[in-house]
């Protein structure tokens, strides 16, 4: 979010010192997946970010299943970052760069979140969050046809599966009684 201060001054420094944010954040996801994979193979670890109220809290959940996929996806997303500061480049306008890397980051911080999520409303929140910014990236060249095209069959394409992840879950809460992933 830091590219999309109001501060022209300091625009590509802000764009900068995000980029350096979320490699040092790509680093430190694949460091502590890599401890419960390596020293903590028996982690089951969950815990509360924020409560709404009692029923209604944002809680994420740590075992060895998503430690490998937040391995994964911390070296990705560490590649990613690399590859588009000079990708961006090419954009002359610098409110153009800084959408693209807000959104970039805005987009890989909710992949992460889906892939510890506890609970299904969390799940669901940031499946939402990564659904959206990943239209946001892929209209970014709107003015082109085939990504308008490409655009509008992506957002169909998620509310759909959007859809049928609600009826899975659903389908879950009538056999189990309880919203958390891990039970």
């Amino acid at each position: 979010i830091l590219p999309l201060l109001p501060i022209k001054p300091l625009k590509s420094i802000l764009r900068h010192m995000a980029n350096v944010v979320g490699l040092f954040g790509s680093l430190t996801i694949v460091v502590l997946a890599s401890d419960i994979l390596l020293f903590r193979p028996k982690i089951n670890q969950s815990f509360v970010a924020y409560s709404i109220y009692a029923n209604f809290q944002f809680s994420f959940y740590f075992d060895k299943l998503s430690a490998i996929f937040l391995a994964l996806m911390g070296t990705v997303s560490f590649t990613v970052i690399i590859y588009s500061m000079k990708y961006i480049e090419h954009y002359e306008n610098e409110t153009e760069r800084n959408v693209l890397t807000a959104f970039m980051h805005i987009f890989i911080l909710s992949m992460i979140l889906v892939l510890s999520s506890a609970n299904l409303y969390d799940f669901l929140f940031f499946w939402e969050v990564m659904a959206t910014s990943a239209f946001v990236l892929i209209m970014f060249d709107y003015k082109e046809k085939e990504t308008r095209k490409a655009g509008l069959y992506y957002f169909i394409m998620t509310q759909l599966s959007t859809f049928f992840i609600f009826i899975g879950f659903l389908i879950i809460f009538t056999q189990t009684n309880s919203l958390m992933i891990h039970k």
